[in-house]
């Protein structure tokens, strides 16, 4: 059995241009009326939606509009019995 070498039907079809498929799908999102992150959004906003709706909508839209905070670990070595302070303090964002 021959191994290698051209292969009838093989490789990207003949006038398709090199990451295409990646700007067609970016350019179908774009002309989308509504994404699903609206369509979440709407449903939350809607005064005639019932509650249980509401949290549904709530629960799958938060992840797209709030980041997860992420949790750290840190390892503190040196001298055990010396007390550790540690002062944590918020400063807005300058706009």
């Amino acid at each position: 059995m021959a191994h290698g070498g051209k292969r009838p039907g093989a490789g990207r079809p003949k006038g398709v241009k090199d990451g295409s498929k990646g700007a067609n799908l970016e350019a179908k999102i774009r002309s989308a009326s509504r994404t699903p992150l609206d369509y979440m959004l709407n449903v939350l906003n809607n005064p005639g939606t019932s509650p249980e709706r509401k949290m549904w909508a709530a629960e799958k839209a938060a992840p797209f509009v709030h980041a997860r905070l992420a949790s750290k670990e840190h390892k503190i070595t040196g001298d055990s019995k010396k007390p550790i302070s540690i002062n944590l303090c918020h400063a807005p964002e300058k706009e």
